[in-house]
């Protein structure tokens, strides 16, 4: 369907205001079908909050980094993974913006390209290759992924899944791209020839509220104009003389300076008349009322992040927000960003692990790798790769500390029970206590009955917020 630039408030229309294309674009969207293509930019683009709508919880839950943990790996293995994801592949500027188009289209995709003429897009790339040539992560908006095909039999275990990924209209290899879409679908809806796939897009749902939105500010121009404009009585004839034309061009003229100065003079004899700025308040009052109701409609991005709010200050309502809140960037993560990242992670494997640094490692660690090969070191570590989310709302370090020193009472009490050393020691290590990895032996932890016990001194003597100096 052909997108009506003009229509409602087009020039052949002699009673209604003309208005400049991107409001007119915004006052006429579809009410009764989905959202085009370009609909959906219109709004992103013209739309006064259609970035803070798309933008804010993604820019949330990127606020924090990953924590990237490689329990079978030596810390150069997790550094130089580090480095490809952020020097090579821009892994995390990808993933950013393929979660935006998916809010903003519905859907989004992502491509792992290659400069080599000779890999077909149909194939998918083996390791070797993506470390052999140009490597390149593409974030894909639903126009790239024309042709795209969705399982629809409802029996087969791929059911709305992606069935063919299709970029720029070719195949592409199974494992090459990804599609996610925005919220899980209900049912996939077609609405253009030319796509065989329809996400929802975030705007969907509050196409009146964005109107009204619009109509708001558009009263509130047109008070601004007003306010800031001069009327000139006409004679008895009603016909503005020479002089008085001129006297308006000087008034015209004051009107710009004022811009500049907030200020202007009026002549002795000006008869001139000011509009007062009325009706503010209401129209502020309604443009209030209309950002609830989009927040309510937008359903997954709490009032606090979509407008910017402050946490309140009673305790139990602060609570309750900076719950929904986690919730909300939770779920975020967890339905967009994790599908993104478990495609991508392992082309960032590939680059940071090519043979020649595993065999580094391996010749530095021999104790540890010296019986593998590099093929299975790395199947090492592409098995024991996890990741979580940073902290939204870290704890205070006050509060760290206590509840460390908590933890290390109650081993020491354990060990006093009889509790394994090395149970003790893989307690330590898991939750962080201090900044390095903690070693425990017999001989450490054992002394003479009236001396100080030696475990105790150790935990006395350590920063359980892991600041203590190496």
């Amino acid at each position: 369907m052909a997108f009506n630039w003009f229509g409602g408030l087009g020039r052949n229309n002699p009673n209604v205001t003309e208005l400049d294309n991107a409001t007119n674009s915004l006052l006429n969207l579809p009410e009764n079908r989905m959202l085009a293509l370009n609909d959906c930019e219109n709004i992103y683009t013209y739309w006064g909050l259609g970035k803070r709508v798309i933008h804010s919880i993604v820019r949330f839950a990127f606020s924090v980094d990953r924590d990237i943990t490689i329990a079978e790996a030596p810390t150069e293995a997790v550094d130089e993974f580090k480095k490809a994801a952020t020097e090579s592949l821009k892994e995390d500027r990808i993933v950013r913006r393929a979660s935006t188009y998916c809010r903003i289209y519905g859907m989004a995709g992502t491509y792992a390209a290659t400069d080599s003429k000779d890999i077909k897009p149909s194939e998918n790339l083996t390791k070797k290759q993506c470390q052999e040539n140009k490597l390149t992560l593409n974030a894909l908006n639903p126009l790239n992924l024309s042709g795209t095909v969705f399982n629809q039999e409802a029996l087969s275990p791929k059911f709305q899944k992606p069935e063919t990924i299709r970029v720029a209209g070719q195949t592409v290899g199974t494992k090459r791209a990804t599609v996610i879409q925005n919220n899980e679908p209900v049912y996939l809806r077609f609405t253009d020839p030319t796509f065989t796939f329809s996400g929802v897009s975030v705007f969907q749902n509050m196409v009146r509220l964005i109107k009204a939105w619009t109509r708001s500010i558009i009263s509130l121009e047109r008070m601004a104009t007003k306010a800031s404009s001069i009327i000139f009585k006409e004679g008895a004839r009603g016909k503005m003389g020479g002089i008085q034309a001129e006297a308006a061009k000087r008034s015209l003229q004051r009107i710009k300076e004022m811009e500049n100065t907030g200020a202007a003079s009026i002549d002795k004899d000006g008869d001139v008349t000011f509009f007062p700025l009325t009706g503010v308040a209401y129209v502020d009052a309604i443009l209030v009322g209309l950002e609830r109701e989009i927040m309510m409609a937008l359903d997954d991005t709490p009032a606090a992040i979509l407008l910017g709010k402050e946490l309140s200050t009673g305790l139990n309502e602060g609570k309750e927000e900076l719950k929904a809140i986690i919730m909300a960037v939770d779920n975020f993560r967890e339905d967009v960003l994790t599908p993104l990242y478990e495609w991508a992670d392992p082309y960032v494997m590939a680059i940071a692990w090519t043979d020649e640094f595993i065999e580094k490692v391996k010749k530095e660690n021999m104790d540890k790798y010296g019986s593998f090969t590099v093929s299975e070191i790395r199947q090492i570590w592409e098995q024991s790769f996890t990741f979580e989310y940073g902290n939204l709302y870290p704890e205070p370090e006050k509060a760290i500390q206590e509840t460390s020193g908590v933890i290390l009472d109650n081993l020491n009490k354990a060990r006093n029970m009889g509790l394994d050393i090395a149970d003790i020691e893989s307690e330590i290590n898991e939750r962080k206590l201090f900044k390095n990895d903690v070693t425990m032996s017999a001989d450490n932890i054992t002394g003479d009955e009236d001396d100080e016990d030696p475990f105790a001194k150790e935990i006395k003597d350590s920063d359980p917020s892991g600041n203590d100096e190496e």
